[in-house]
């Protein structure tokens, strides 16, 4: 009867842990296109209204060789 009750909770542990793991985290979005880089520090960059059309559009991942 123990020999019983350990196969059990053996067993009971290794599903608890593969179906844990089939759960989706969150969600996939893609944030690797349409990034916008200019080597100088723009004060004015946060305001919504900034103009930053002159601006270099590249995407990720990126070697810095801008």
């Amino acid at each position: 009867m123990k020999k019983l009750t350990w196969v059990l909770m053996i067993v009971a542990c290794l599903l608890s842990t593969s179906l844990s793991s089939q759960l989706s985290f969150g969600y996939s979005e893609k944030i690797t296109d349409s990034w916008k880089f200019i080597l100088n520090d723009e004060k004015e960059a946060q305001s919504i209204s900034f103009n930053d059309s002159k601006w270099k559009v590249l995407d990720l991942p990126h070697d810095w060789s801008v």
